[in-house]
């Protein structure tokens, strides 16, 4: 049976399109990416499940990890994901995100309710998950098109911690230009999808560079 454990870099273009594709089935077109309000996923602060279990908030975080945890409730057919609402805002968004990465993945493998849990660690998280990650909250083309080209931009319109901003502002990349290519295809959708956003993007860097030419 395939688990996570089997995703590898050889298949980040291929966990790249499923984060596309999730961004487009969740009706997304702007940035930050609202990972808070994904419909079908129960996302709630551990600090509020605790207070509906009448259990203390120091128990419910060492029950879920410290950080997070992410499974599948049978009792409400749904997903959930817990954060911590201690962490900083970015710190949180990160999480959530490793969350819906995870249902994602369990989406495509043939396991029972009972093995779709995890803690969200972020030390040592699945590298499909990962990349899932970087790719749900700032898709290539969406930043390229926007001419984001600095970390404190992916921070400020992604809403993802620095370490990860850094990482993501070294992955951008010009992708492939065969029109018969998936990755393509999909690029284009996403590229429609988020077009609004581009549009209001690159006529307010136009206003800030023609502030900036009558001050100078």
């Amino acid at each position: 049976m395939k688990t996570l454990k089997n995703f590898d870099c050889e298949e980040a273009k291929e966990i790249c399109m499923k984060a596309y594709e999730a961004l487009i089935k969740y009706d997304i077109s702007m940035l930050p990416v609202p990972v808070e309000f994904i419909p079908g996923i129960l996302i709630v602060s551990i600090q509020v499940f605790a207070t509906v279990c009448n259990m203390s908030e120091e128990k419910a975080i060492h029950q879920c990890g410290h950080r997070g945890i992410v499974y599948y409730a049978d009792e409400v057919d749904k997903y959930v994901v817990l954060y911590n609402c201690n962490d900083p805002i970015e710190l949180r968004r990160w999480v959530i995100t490793l969350g819906i990465g995870y249902i994602e993945m369990w989406k495509e493998l043939n396991l029972s309710h009972q093995m779709r849990r995890s803690y969200i660690d972020l030390k040592n998280s699945h590298r499909a998950v990962d990349e899932f990650a970087y790719s749900f909250t700032g898709p290539d083309i969406v930043l390229q098109e926007c001419e984001m080209n600095s970390v404190e931009e992916i921070i400020s319109f992604c809403g993802i911690p620095f370490n990860h901003a850094r990482e993501k502002f070294k992955r951008l990349k010009i992708e492939s230009s065969d029109p018969n290519n998936l990755e393509l295809r999909i690029n284009d959708i996403i590229k429609d999808t988020f077009s609004s956003f581009i549009k209001n993007m690159k006529r307010l860097k136009e206003q800030k560079q023609n502030m900036h030419k009558e001050l100078i």
